[in-house]
């Protein structure tokens, strides 16, 4: 079994709306059975960034030599820079370089080793995807509740935002079980 929860979802500045925020924060718990890779004590993260990085590990695994969040940790402290990269636009989240990584590694019969320093488990496929959707779905609830966002005037910004959210569309509609 694995459970991950969002925990004190809030804008950066802690207020109850913020249309200038792009990204949602709080802290998170991790575990698989008895096994915790995240608690509370890791400190404040920006889930919408781990929960976007979390939905890529359902195709790819995430490794410190093949990462899914080039340019940033697994689970983000700081994701305030979403930029298009390379000829076909793929996005990068860029941060302060703090915050969680721990290693999720696709292996053979639908399987899924989590490692975080010496913390280890295998969990089921269909384990790992129900998890990182259920928690991909806190933040678009808390999304939801909010008021829409502002406007960005920076073009390349903007269009990562637009990559930000059209590849966690995508994601979603992939992994998620119809409702």
């Amino acid at each position: 079994m694995v459970t991950i929860q969002a925990i004190g979802l809030r804008w950066v500045k802690g207020e109850a709306d913020d249309p200038a925020d792009q990204c949602a924060h709080g802290e998170m718990s991790l575990s698989a059975g008895d096994v915790e890779f995240v608690t509370v004590g890791d400190g404040e993260l920006t889930l919408s960034g781990a929960a976007f990085y979390l939905l890529r590990t359902l195709e790819s695994s995430h490794t410190p030599t093949d990462p899914v969040a080039e340019a940033n940790l697994l689970l983000p402290c700081c994701a305030f820079n979403a930029w298009p990269a390379g000829e076909n636009e793929s996005l990068i989240l860029m941060g302060c370089g703090g915050g969680v990584d721990m290693t999720v590694e696709h292996l053979p019969i639908a399987r899924v080793r989590l490692m975080r320093g010496d913390r280890a488990a295998v969990v089921t496929l269909e384990d790992w995807r129900s998890a990182v959707v259920g928690f991909a779905r806190q933040i678009e609830v808390f999304y939801g509740s909010a008021s829409p966002k502002d406007q960005i005037d920076d073009e390349f910004e903007q269009r990562g935002w637009q990559l930000f959210w059209a590849e966690w569309r995508d994601l979603m509609r992939k992994h998620a079980p119809a409702a």
